[in-house]
């Protein structure tokens, strides 16, 4: 049953991925969450019309890579704490901090 639901939702995944990595500019970010009495990491990368979460038990730009799209940017990320979202940054992203 599940992959099934995979099987629906991957074209959308795909095409949204494509809108994140294309877009030129979009906004990274990491919030901790609580579950089942631990505590995640919720990290988002988002433009004005897709948005990609992905929850990990660590934060840090290691872990936004290993998700797959923040390597693959091609446009300016914005963030609240460069070293954390973007230290290192090895693609070929422009980088902003935003101190809102």
């Amino acid at each position: 049953m599940l992959a099934g639901a995979l099987e629906l939702v991957q074209p959308f995944e795909d095409q949204s991925t494509a809108h994140l990595t294309a877009a030129p500019l979009g906004h990274a970010d990491e919030s901790g969450v609580r579950g089942a009495g631990c505590q995640y990491w919720m990290h988002v990368i988002c433009i004005r019309l897709a948005t990609s979460y992905g929850i990990h038990t660590r934060r840090g730009r290691r872990v936004m890579d290993e998700f797959g799209i923040r390597p693959a940017l091609t446009g300016t990320l914005v963030t609240n704490t460069l070293a954390t979202s973007c230290g290192g940054v090895s693609s070929p992203v422009g980088l902003r901090l935003c101190r809102v």
